[in-house]
């Protein structure tokens, strides 16, 4: 099923509902409206409700880990946080919808490249908890 071109239906509404304790730490949103995404990966369009709770990108607060990766794909990491908060199909196939929607938002190329390859060698410690219910919605 074809659902067009790899693009967000919605624009991005975001609260802040925490600051970060630490260095290490990631403040923590609420979403305001519902965030839609058209994914070809998926073949259909992802929903993510209004009140979801994310911590957007989980990259380190350390300068230089913000300066390479962090702050640039908020759209991309609700959906991602999302596909691995409720399970829906693998962790593959959320890292994959997550460069879907970094392209499609035009981040550049390398930065994407770098969350996505971190994503892969990371994320499977996140999805785990997921799985095992864990961690909250972020």
């Amino acid at each position: 099923m074809s659902v067009g071109p790899p693009a967000f239906l919605d624009p991005l509404q975001l609260e802040l509902v925490q600051e970060p304790r630490t260095l290490w730490g990631r403040p923590v949103w609420r979403l305001q409206a519902r965030l839609r995404f058209a994914s070809e990966v998926l073949g259909r369009v992802i929903e993510v409700p209004a009140e979801f709770v994310t911590d957007l990108s989980s990259v380190p607060r350390t300068p230089l880990a913000w300066f390479l990766a962090g702050g640039t794909a908020s759209a991309a990491a609700v959906i991602h946080d999302w596909l691995y908060s409720v399970g829906d199909g693998s962790r593959r196939d959320a890292d994959h919808v997550l460069w879907e929607a970094m392209r499609a938002t035009r981040v550049p190329l390398w930065r994407a490249w770098l969350i996505y390859r971190a994503v892969r060698l990371g994320g499977w410690a996140a999805w785990r908890k997921h799985r095992r219910g864990e961690t909250p919605a972020a």
